[in-house]
C-alpha cells in the first residue's frame, strides 16, 4: 500500500486553535439585517422559527443579529428550508437548516435539522486570519486545493467550531497525471477509549481484506481524514500489517 498521504484535514478557527495562535478581536460592525425583504408570511415564519433554532444551541441574540443573514428561503410542499450566511473574523460559511414538522393532536410543530447540525454554540469572539489558517493547513497537508469554511458541530464535545477544510493534492510520484483513484479510510469499529479514533484504532480502505488484498507489487491511494483541534507539532504514524 502506498503511504503517500492524499488526505482531508479540518483545523478548528476557534477557541482551542485560536488560543495558541495568533488571533484577532472581532470587528465592531453593524447589525446585519437577518431577513431579506420581499418574503410572504409563510416564509418568515420559517426564518423566525430557524432563528429561534439556532439561538437555543447557544448562540446570544445580539451575536445571530448582527452576523447572520438569509441567504435562500425554499417553501415547498416537500422541501422546507433556509439557509443562512454567517460572517464573522473575515470568514464566511453557509449554514443549512432543513425544517420538517410532527403533529401533536391537531398542532403541527416544527423540527429544525440546524439542531442536530450545530449541537452546542457560543458567540465566536475570536478567529485567526485567513493566512494563519492557510498556513497551518499547509504544514498539515502540504500544498491543496478546495479551501471551503463550514461551521458545524466538531470533535469529541460535539460544540460547533468554524473549519477550514481543503482536499490535499496528491503527489505526483502516487499519481503522476494528477488524475487517480483515492480510497476514503474508514474507521473499522468504534473506539472503545476516550481518546478518539485517532489512537491505536484500525482503518480499512475499500474492498481491500484478508480476502482480497493488494497484490504483491501494487499500491493503491488512500485518503486519511485528521481533525486538527490544537495546532502544535504531531506525529502520524502509520502501521501495515503484512499477514500471510
Amino acid at each position: 500500500m502506498s503511504t503517500s498521504k492524499p488526505y482531508r484535514v479540518k483545523v478548528c478557527l476557534v477557541a482551542c486553535v485560536a488560543a495558541a495562535a495568533a488571533s484577532l478581536l472581532l470587528p465592531a460592525r453593524a447589525a446585519a439585517q437577518a431577513a431579506a425583504p420581499g418574503l410572504n408570511a409563510s416564509e418568515r415564519a420559517l426564518v423566525a422559527g430557524s432563528r429561534e433554532a439556532i439561538i437555543k444551541t447557544g448562540l446570544s441574540a445580539a451575536f445571530f443579529d448582527e452576523h447572520f443573514r438569509v441567504a435562500r428561503v425554499v417553501d415547498g410542499p416537500g422541501d422546507r428550508r433556509v439557509v443562512w450566511r454567517l460572517s464573522v473574523g473575515g470568514y464566511e460559511a453557509n449554514v443549512n437548516d432543513s425544517v420538517g414538522f410532527y403533529t401533536e393532536g391537531a398542532r403541527r410543530v416544527d423540527t429544525h435539522s440546524v439542531a442536530a447540525t450545530l449541537s452546542a454554540t457560543s458567540d465566536i469572539k475570536r478567529t485567526v486570519t485567513r493566512r494563519r489558517a492557510e498556513l497551518l493547513m499547509r504544514r498539515c497537508i502540504g500544498r491543496f486545493t478546495n479551501a471551503q469554511v463550514e461551521y458545524r458541530a466538531h470533535g469529541a464535545g460535539g460544540r460547533a467550531a468554524l473549519l477550514l477544510t481543503a482536499q490535499a493534492l496528491v503527489p505526483r510520484r502516487a499519481c503522476p497525471a494528477q488524475q487517480c483513484t483515492v480510497r476514503q479510510t474508514t474507521l473499522e469499529t468504534p473506539p472503545a477509549q476516550g481518546s478518539g479514533g485517532a489512537f491505536n484504532s484500525t482503518l480499512s480502505a475499500g474492498s481491500v481484506t484478508l480476502a482480497n488484498p493488494v497484490p504483491p507489487g501494487g499500491q493503491i491511494n488512500v485518503q486519511f481524514m485528521l481533525g486538527v483541534m490544537q495546532t502544535g507539532t504531531f506525529k502520524f504514524f502509520v502501521n501495515v500489517e503484512v499477514l500471510p
